[in-house]
């Protein structure tokens, strides 16, 4: 079972300079830090029976530790359907899916669209963390070398053997 502490609502009012109220503030590293774990806290589940079941259990914890939540914080986080996109993929915050925007989706509760809580929470992490267009992806590496030679690949003889001619392929 995952435990948090108890949300603060996110869309309090706070008290600004002054004593006045202030509906919007700034979100710090800290907060989108936050976010981000609580999002790895609910991992997504496959679209397949276990998945189904692991995200069960995931509502489950949730509803236990959140029961009157009215919609999700950036300190509750909260589990994703199974088989819809990720947060901050560009998807539609009405189904889930991608490839539309929730002002054009045709989702209905009765054909798939999801639930308030789980629309809320995507619409506050790509608000807060922006969309994920291109996430880091790992550098592809043919061949590594181990010299201490930094010109022994000019060398013909340090790669004979490697690719289909002697010397290197430019």
């Amino acid at each position: 079972m995952v435990a948090f502490p108890a949300p603060i609502t996110a869309n309090q009012p706070r008290m600004a300079e002054g004593g006045t109220t202030n509906r919007t503030r700034l979100i710090g590293q800290a907060e989108k830090d936050l976010l981000r774990a609580r999002i790895a806290a609910y991992p997504q589940q496959p679209s397949t029976s276990d998945g189904l079941q692991a995200y069960r259990q995931q509502m489950r914890e949730w509803l236990s530790l959140y029961p009157t939540l009215a919609k999700p914080t950036i300190e509750s986080g909260f589990p994703l359907r199974p088989g819809t996109s990720p947060v901050c993929s560009g998807e539609c915050w009405n189904c889930g899916k991608s490839g539309h925007g929730k002002d054009t989706c045709t989702a209905t509760k009765e054909t798939g669209a999801l639930s308030a809580h789980e629309r809320s929470f995507r619409a506050l992490c790509t608000t807060i963390l922006g969309r994920i267009t291109n996430p880091p992806q790992a550098t592809l590496v043919a061949q590594v070398y181990d010299t201490d030679d930094e010109f022994a690949l000019l060398d013909d003889g340090f790669l004979s053997g490697q690719g289909k001619e002697q010397g290197l392929s430019l």
